[in-house]
């Protein structure tokens, strides 16, 4: 399934209401881009809360997103389906940053519900240092924090076309790891992408600090919460466009739809 073929199926789940209702490639393909979304922030949630967390099956990752959308609606009053689909520029990059933005909340709601002790320490686990430190649930913003205001979504696009073109082949191997939700640690990494998890680390972690250092610069003011938010949105997007830029080039199948998570990863 291509990207236009993937946004055609956003349009049927929104006009159907409901994956069961839309074809089954359709179904599976979102299914699929949900569930690695839902996978990919709760791996974030293990790595910095230091948490043992297993996601749900691949079905009840896309129940829990359709049932968040379904029983909550932004502060302006607009449904998720609606907004999901009619934000920005409303092609698929923006759908998929708009999912990722929803399934911040899906998955600390799961957490909530799911691991009531858990969540109650690891939520609240420092990351990062300096003076501006942020937790993990400042990682996993409400719906406060879904609106772009025009100048960020500026920034936004303007980094993203900026570091595809300068992306050297370490910070190429750190965002599809990302987007496999894959971590750095992860037993063939190395054969995988050609570094070890010290390189990928530190890599990692000095481009957030500077992107983050570049977002309080841009936007005086923002709040952590926010400023985090811009910063792994801007992440995450450039992984996706990373590896459907690797399935324009190598195969007629989603790039996403390749992905095989790890769960046992450490």
């Amino acid at each position: 399934m291509n990207a236009e073929q993937e946004m055609e199926a956003w349009q049927h789940w929104r006009e159907a209401c409901a994956l069961s209702l839309i074809s089954e490639g359709e179904k599976t393909q979102l299914t699929t881009v949900i569930s690695q979304r839902f996978r990919s922030m709760l791996r974030k949630v293990n790595l910095h809360g230091r948490g043992q967390l297993s996601a749900p099956p691949e079905s009840d990752c896309a129940h829990l997103f359709e049932t968040y959308c379904a029983m909550h609606q932004r502060r302006d009053g607009k449904k998720y389906k609606h907004w999901l689909l009619t934000r920005g520029r409303r092609d698929l990059d923006t759908v998929q940053s708009g999912v990722m933005l929803l399934i911040r909340n899906v998955v600390r709601e799961w957490i909530r519900h799911t691991y009531p002790q858990t969540a109650a320490v690891s939520l609240q686990q420092v990351v990062g240092k300096g003076s501006r430190p942020v937790t993990i649930e400042q990682l996993l913003p409400d719906t406060a924090g879904e609106s772009r205001t025009k100048e960020q979504t500026a920034w936004m696009d303007a980094q993203v076309q900026y570091w595809l073109g300068a992306l050297d082949p370490l910070k190429q191997a750190v965002l599809k790891l990302r987007a496999k939700g894959i971590v750095f640690s992860a037993p063939g990494v190395k054969a995988q992408v050609g570094y070890g998890k010290t390189a990928l680390h530190q890599c990692h972690r000095e481009w957030i600090q500077m992107l983050a250092e570049e977002v309080r610069e841009r936007f005086p003011g923002i709040s952590a919460e926010e400023g985090s938010s811009l910063v792994l949105d801007l992440m995450d997007e450039l992984g996706h466009k990373k590896l459907l830029h690797s399935f324009a080039e190598k195969s007629s199948t989603s790039a996403f739809g390749e992905v095989e998570v790890n769960d046992d990863a450490k």
